[in-house]
């Protein structure tokens, strides 16, 4: 079962791949810990979002880029192109990561969403889940707002 602070990188899963930006943490076992995500994508529908996650496991081994050619620190910034994809715990519970990166870089900042910068995204995917020409979308909203 996913919780609900796994939203942005399912829609990204459901769509067109992802831009992740974050923060590195730590490195244990196999895995590499981000944390403070910036996900960028496009849903299914065309769309564009943005929304942010607490934190991304990236796992050697996984259909991607060697993350071990990369000297990182905890601290450093860094911007992941992939395809979010889902994986299972050793406890049995579900949580996304990241596969077939294609671009791994370390960059100086990114913007952090605030919690009052997403609910009008959110507000704007109510108006479509209710809207009556949903099925004929084109992308362009005829509703006021």
């Amino acid at each position: 079962m996913l919780r609900d602070g796994r939203s942005y990188l399912a829609e990204a899963f459901v769509g067109l791949g992802a831009t992740v930006y974050g923060t590195f943490d730590r490195k244990e076992g196999s895995g590499y810990l981000f944390r403070y995500i910036r996900v960028e994508g496009v849903q299914a529908n065309g769309k564009p979002f943005v929304g942010r996650e607490h934190h991304l496991w990236i796992f050697r081994g996984c259909k991607m880029i060697d993350l071990m050619q990369y000297s990182m620190k905890q601290g450093d910034k860094f911007r992941i192109k992939g395809e979010p994809y889902l994986y299972r715990r050793k406890n049995g519970t579900y949580d996304f990561s990241i596969q077939h990166i294609h671009t791994f870089e370390k960059i100086r900042d990114y913007d952090f969403p605030t919690a009052g910068e997403l609910p009008e995204q959110k507000l704007q995917k109510c108006r479509c889940v209710f809207c009556f020409q949903r099925d004929r979308c084109n992308g362009f909203c005829t509703q006021k707002r």
